[in-house]
């Protein structure tokens, strides 16, 4: 199951929960996270969370902002090979870049 930032789908994390709140609870649901933060690979504090609550998590890759649309374009492109990654690698910390042509692991360490 996925769960995207800022997005209202998921009740145990009601919609503009903080990012320290909903990380570990992404973690004990066994979530995986679309995000689309270009910053987040430079923020501290949310790196070591990410780490230390395992959270396995796709970023929406590129040098530009995507649009809503062309994110899930992109998505679901890529979904075959999301797939695949979420079997083979069914524990995290991870963190990987869904590019057009593929999926790229990011070290964030």
């Amino acid at each position: 199951m996925l769960f995207i930032p800022d997005t209202a789908p998921c009740p145990q994390i009601p919609l503009g929960t903080l990012d320290t709140a909903w990380m570990p609870e992404v973690s004990r649901l066994n979530l995986v996270v679309i995000a689309r933060d270009r910053h987040i690979r430079t923020k501290p504090g949310e790196l070591e969370l990410l780490r230390a609550f395992g959270l396995r998590v796709l970023w929406i890759g590129g040098k530009k902002d995507l649009t809503t649309w062309d994110s899930l374009v992109r998505i679901v492109r890529r979904w075959p090979d999301i797939e695949a990654l979420i079997a083979a690698r069914s524990h995290g910390p991870w963190f990987y870049s869904v590019n057009d042509a593929d999926l790229r692991e990011i070290v964030t360490y």
